[in-house]
């Protein structure tokens, strides 16, 4: 388990490069991850963490991501009204 992400997403229109991820070696590799909520930047931006495991551990992973974000309630939905 380890940071999805290690800095914030820039804007959508913005010249800010995105930071790298380590996501594409994990898919170069064929390992199976699952992304769950860890909370937020200051400027309330969201970030998760991501599980990995070895070839064939998507229950376990998905058993540790539902247990997670169970004991943290770090979800935060989203206002779709604007």
């Amino acid at each position: 388990m380890f940071p999805q992400t290690y800095e914030e997403v820039p804007e959508l229109f913005s010249a800010e490069t995105y930071a790298a991820t380590t996501e594409s070696a994990i898919n170069i590799a064929g390992l199976p991850g699952v992304v769950v909520p860890a909370g937020q930047y200051g400027s309330g931006a969201p970030f998760g963490l991501i599980f990995v495991g070895p070839l064939w551990s998507e229950p376990r992973l998905l058993g540790y991501a539902y247990d997670h974000e169970r004991a943290t309630r770090h979800r935060i939905e989203a206002d779709l009204t604007l």
